[in-house]
């Protein structure tokens, strides 16, 4: 016997093992070598909930016979309630914030040992005041009482650090990702047939388990938490017969995309053991789910959606802080309906013949937060009867951004060029050479940072040319013990099938035949007087660092601040066909700007003699760190003890900046006075194509050298809104 074991007369087969813990070092996992399977625990004859409850290794490499628990250390205490003071006991011996009644691992709260025991020491810096929603969170704390977890009913206490900084920023803390629900949460009955992960069909719809029910649709399956070969893997009633038609009727949720400019609703639709939610543009998902987009809400194989993607590309924004290591999040297209499928009502179909049956596969996207990879699966041709015999698994020309030779570009973290921790876009290009399929390009985005993956002159693809012109979008979310082909190593464990919630966003497929209006050359029409009729929004530009001396500038006055710019909206960004030196538009004051982490580069943005450029965005813009007007900017105190006066003569005078509505003489605590935005008076605007036929038009002023209709972003009737005049752009 272990030592534990020994000590406390508690064997591993003594512990009733639960759902995988989020790593295998949690707990008193991480004090047995060669832990292969960290689990929930608790003692035989209790419940899930018990005080003795934790992360134990249930099975270590080498050594699976014997019991895998370590006894615990000394200091390895149970945290029970509040004590009276945050002085008593043991409290007193350090700075304590939440002193509580402790007792020794494995003891009950009335052993001699038990007493007052600092649970959490008191941190010398104050609490952060950046707001919850701008927290990345990452691995789970010890204790749903940690630091600031304890300040609410906590169910999901995790390490978190202020966005745009780092895990080990000064502020990071453990802080309450997901507050308790006013139940417990019971530990999951694996006899549900929820937890089970269903795989490919069984042979007959009464094999195994499935005979116990009048089945309509028999499936391998597997404990939720485990893999395809577990014990206790089995053929088991997916779909029973009745439940058939609930996954055929109307009722399929809608999501907005784009196809060649257009807006367009398609449907998801779903099996009946998956599901999935929208929110116009946003498609969500969570573990064990795959998805179809069709053009109707009810089940029909021939409405499927296609679109013919040679030559063209598409391009979608992607979250997968949450699909962690042993997930995967998929987004592909293969060419369905199967005709030899007839057990499944969706005809499902892919190269690796899941469900029982080939077909052609392109990988758009296969990854999680740690990997990233595309590939295509082309096929022996199909017979007489449309029925493929085989398929290439493995698949050929890939890109994979573990493996482009570059270092850090993608990942968790505020170190690698696209953070996985937030959202990030996705641009995938098809080429046609001489009317063949040849390669591909991906480009991943986020803020203003790129990574680009390439595969080109690839004779493998020529192959599925045909099939790139007419097949259906899948989306898809899974685990597996083996994932080497995607992740190579870079991360351990297996996929948490609670919280791997994966969204797609923003779609936009542009096919062969998509033929975009020819530019038309950006004259600002006059009007000299109100419009009565809506304004479009001027196109927003980004701009990036000032101008350098090689580049072309004869887009700017003498006057402006001359900024190398792009169509804010263009997924190539730099390198977009209209990148150009630009008059950059005035700023805002700087008390408008949020600010995030650091700008390395001095050169970028505005950073010009300051001593402290970080990342900013406007605080009143609801696109927040996704605005178009995120720069590096100077950091600058606010001024205090100011008091106000009489209005300047234009709202932009002094310190005002764009934006103003009121603009006034302020004066500091030293008596220096200079016009500044009264509080609460600087306002997110869109500007709008019409120019003002007069320079002193509307709010425009004395000293006005652009005057433009604009309106606040807020005005729910954008340019016919009460907000809506003319208003100084520069000057």
């Amino acid at each position: 016997m272990c030592l534990f074991g020994a000590l406390a007369g508690i064997t591993r087969a003594q512990y009733e093992y639960g759902n995988a813990c989020s790593s295998l070092t949690d707990q008193y996992c991480g004090q047995v070598s060669n832990c292969n399977s960290c689990r929930w625990s608790w003692p035989v004859g209790s419940d899930w909930n018990d005080a003795s409850a934790a992360c134990r290794c249930e099975t270590a490499d080498g050594n699976s016979d014997e019991d895998a628990q370590p006894q615990p250390p000394t200091e390895d205490y149970t945290y029970g309630d509040l004590c009276r003071n945050a002085t008593d006991q043991y409290c007193g011996d350090v700075d304590c914030a939440e002193c509580r009644w402790s007792w020794p691992a494995f003891s009950d709260w009335n052993s001699p040992d038990a007493a007052c025991r600092c649970a959490v020491e008191r941190d010398t810096s104050p609490e952060p005041v950046t707001p919850e929603e701008d927290y990345t969170y990452g691995d789970l704390c010890r204790n749903a009482t940690d630091q600031y977890c304890g300040d609410v009913d906590c169910a999901e206490c995790r390490w978190s650090w202020p966005a745009f900084s780092d895990w080990n920023d000064p502020d990071a803390a453990c802080r309450c990702a997901v507050e308790r629900d006013t139940s417990p949460e019971p530990e999951p009955d694996t006899s549900e047939e929820e937890d089970y992960t269903y795989g490919d069909l069984c042979r007959n719809a009464t094999d195994q388990y499935c005979a116990d029910v009048d089945c309509a649709e028999c499936r391998w399956s597997w404990p939720a938490f485990s893999d395809w070969n577990d014990p206790d893997a089995a053929c088991r009633c997916a779909v029973k017969k009745g439940e058939e038609d609930e996954s055929s009727g109307a009722g399929f949720p809608s999501l907005d995309v784009e196809i060649n400019g257009e807006s367009t609703v398609l449907y998801v639709q779903t099996p009946s053991w998956s599901s999935a939610t929208t929110s116009g543009p946003e498609l969500g998902f969570d573990y064990n789910n795959r998805m179809y987009l069709s053009t109707v809400d009810e089940l029909d194989t021939g409405k499927y959606f296609r679109a013919n993607l040679l030559g063209g590309s598409l391009q979608y924004d992607v979250d997968l802080s949450q699909s962690g290591c042993g997930c995967v999040t998929a987004l592909y297209t293969v060419l369905m309906p199967a005709v030899d499928n007839v057990s499944d009502p969706f005809k499902y179909c892919d190269a690796n013949q899941v469900g029982g049956h080939w077909c052609p596969e392109f990988d758009i996207m296969e990854a999680n937060k740690y990997a990233f990879k595309a590939v295509g699966h082309s096929c022996t041709p199909a017979n007489a009867n449309g029925v493929f015999p085989s398929c290439d698994r493995a698949g050929q020309c890939s890109i994979d951004v573990l493996n482009n030779g570059v270092e850090a570009d993608y990942g968790p973290g505020a170190a690698h060029t696209i953070n996985t921790e937030r959202p990030f876009s996705v641009v995938a290009a098809f080429h046609e050479t001489g009317a063949l399929f040849t390669g591909y390009t991906t480009v991943l985005e986020q803020e203003g940072r790129s990574v680009v993956l390439e595969t080109s002159n690839c004779a493998y693809l020529e192959q599925m040319t045909t099939d790139m012109t007419d097949m259906v979008f899948v989306m898809s979310n899974w685990g597996g013990s083996n994932l080497d082909w995607l992740q190579h190593g870079v991360c351990t464990g297996q996929c948490d099938s609670r919280n791997t919630f994966s969204s797609l966003s923003n779609l936009k497929i542009f096919t062969n035949s998509y033929d975009p209006d020819e530019p038309v050359d950006p004259v600002d029409p006059v009007d000299p007087v109100d419009p009565e009729d809506a304004v479009e929004p001027l196109p927003e530009m980004f701009y990036a660092r000032p101008c350098p001396e090689w580049k072309d500038d004869s887009l700017c006055t003498d006057d402006c601040d001359c900024f190398v710019s792009w169509p804010a909206d263009d997924p190539l960004k730099w390198r977009s066909a209209e990148n150009a030196c630009r008059c950059m538009p005035k700023q805002k004051a700087p008390e408008a700007y949020t600010h995030g982490e650091q700008c390395s580069d001095l050169s970028k943005g505005d950073c010009y003699g300051c001593d402290s450029c970080s990342e900013s965005w406007p605080k009143f813009d609801a696109m927040r760190w996704r605005s178009a007007e995120r720069m590096c900017r100077c950091e600058q105190e606010e001024p205090q003890g100011l008091t106000y006066g009489a209005a300047c003569a234009n709202l932009y005078d002094g310190q005002c900046g764009a934006g103003c509505n009121s603009c006034v003489e302020a004066t500091d605590s030293s008596g220096e006075m200079q016009c500044r935005c009264a509080p609460g008076e600087i306002k997110q605007l869109v500007w709008g194509v019409k120019l003002a036929s007069s320079l002193d038009a509307g709010l425009c002023g004395d000293s006005c050298k652009e005057c433009r209709w604009s309106w606040e972003q807020s005005d729910p009737l954008e340019s016919l809104g009460t907000s809506a005049t003319y208003r100084c752009r520069n000057w």
